[in-house]
């Protein structure tokens, strides 16, 4: 089978099969917080180190609380998800160490998903071939949603030997962020 890549701007454009994987990301996919994109990050990062600008976020999304983004839409995907037998994890870049802060962000937009099914790691492409090979081998479509590109190229590269499996990967840019 093939890795197909698609670019949307809502969930309403992902195609959700029976008995499907899907995977999504947290930041900037499901959720974001006010002043917090894209040119925060980069101008951030000019001006300070990796570890400051970690801090300075952290700071942030403690005491802020997140927007849902495309409420109905992810919500109507989830339904989906429930509706064809499929299942829905997160594999997100932050920090294990973030575990109960980030179940708290989700919980404040009604996301509800046991925390077993959530993942941490910058290594998306790794732990997703990982996960399918070896956890969820009896999902035959593969659905990854992720606002980055690198992460859209990390995981198409990961996968590219996964021949037994229908593999969508859905490059996510929101019109609302």
């Amino acid at each position: 089978m093939s890795i197909n890549v698609h670019k949307i701007t809502n969930y309403d454009q992902i195609i959700i099969s029976q008995k499907s994987l899907v995977i999504l990301d947290i930041d900037e996919t499901i959720l974001k917080f006010e002043g917090i994109d894209y040119k925060w990050w980069e101008n951030e990062k000019k001006e300070n180190s990796q570890e400051n600008v970690y801090n300075k976020w952290i700071k942030y999304v403690t005491n802020n609380d997140p927007i849902l983004l495309d409420q109905y839409q992810l919500f109507q995907l989830i339904k989906t998800i429930e509706d064809t037998n499929s299942k829905l994890i997160i594999v997100t870049a932050r920090l294990e160490k973030n575990r109960e802060l980030t179940i708290q962000h989700l919980e404040k937009c009604q996301i509800k998903i046991d925390s077993n099914y959530i993942y941490f790691t910058k290594q998306k492409g790794a732990i997703i071939n990982n996960l399918i090979t070896n956890e969820y081998v009896n999902y035959d479509n593969i659905i990854f949603v992720d606002d980055l590109e690198s992460n859209i190229i990390d995981v198409s590269f990961s996968l590219i030997n996964i021949k037994d499996k229908s593999i969508d990967l859905y490059k996510i840019t929101h019109i609302n962020l």
